[in-house]
């Protein structure tokens, strides 16, 4: 049977979902979502162009 392949988006959502109900005190120690600005900034210093 196929499998369905989700968007990183979706199973990064299912994979916090998961946490909260497991390891709850666990998901508080992530640290949150990069910015748009952040992510510019970490492309320049890597060297690699925007994808978007």
């Amino acid at each position: 049977m196929a499998r369905k392949v989700l968007p990183p988006s979706e199973s990064w959502r299912l994979i916090d979902v998961w946490l909260e109900r497991h390891a709850a005190a666990d998901v508080t120690l992530l640290n949150p979502p990069a910015t748009p600005d952040e992510i510019r900034h970490a492309e320049r210093i890597l060297g690699t162009p925007d994808a978007r």
